[in-house]
């Protein structure tokens, strides 16, 4: 009966709910150099990366985000280490076929 009642009252909220506006996000990741003296494989990250990310569902159909990364890259070779602190930003629209 218990189970029933959970049920049914997430029935109802299911019903009533709307999908969001504004979403923000956060993610965590990791980073790696590709190039001359980096890493040869390409997963194989040793350093953290972190951003986070802002999106603005406009319709039904399209929504615009922006996100943002920052992280640290190191570069390993004979006699010299050096590293830089590198972010990114980037923006887009992304477009669904599909009414969500």
């Amino acid at each position: 009966m218990k189970y029933i009642l959970v049920l049914v009252i997430s029935l109802f909220c299911l019903q009533s709910s709307y999908s969001q506006i504004h979403e923000f996000g956060i993610f965590l990741g990791g980073s790696n150099l590709i190039g001359d003296y980096g890493e040869p494989s390409f997963v194989n990250p040793n350093q953290v990366a972190f951003g986070g990310i802002y999106k603005w569902n406009k319709s039904s159909r399209h929504s615009w985000r922006v996100s943002g990364v920052i992280t640290e890259l190191e570069l390993n070779i004979p006699n010299r280490k050096d590293s830089k602190t590198v972010g990114e930003l980037s923006a887009g629209l992304e477009f669904n076929f599909f009414r969500f």
